[in-house]
Formats: C-alpha cells, structure tokens, sequence
C-alpha cells in the first residue's frame, strides 16, 4: 500500500514538473519570467518616465 503512495506522489510531482516547463516556455510572465512581452512592456514606461523628466527638468 505505501509503494502506491509513493508512486502517485511522484507521478504528481513529474507532471508538476512538465506542466511547469511547458508554461516556462509558452508563457514565462505566468511564471515570473520575463519575456519579450515584459521586456517590451518595461521599455515603454522607461522611455515613458524618461520623457516625463526631461520635460519636467
């Protein structure tokens, strides 16, 4: 009976795992990695802010 346990405890975690992989690859904001989407995201607010200094120096 504990031999099952085990088994399926690491059955859960392998497809965790692979689950987790396939959102790194497909979605990696999702997972707190930053993509092209975020990367241009965070380019835009800085070229943003740095607008908003210039204009206020």
């Amino acid at each position: 009976m504990e031999n099952w346990i085990i088994f399926g405890i690491a059955i859960v975690a392998i497809f965790s795992f692979v689950v987790y992989l396939a959102l790194m690859f497909f979605f990696p904001e999702w997972v707190g990695i930053t993509g092209d989407v975020a990367r241009k995201a965070i380019e835009s607010h800085a070229s943003a802010s740095e607008e908003v200094k210039t204009k206020l120096d």
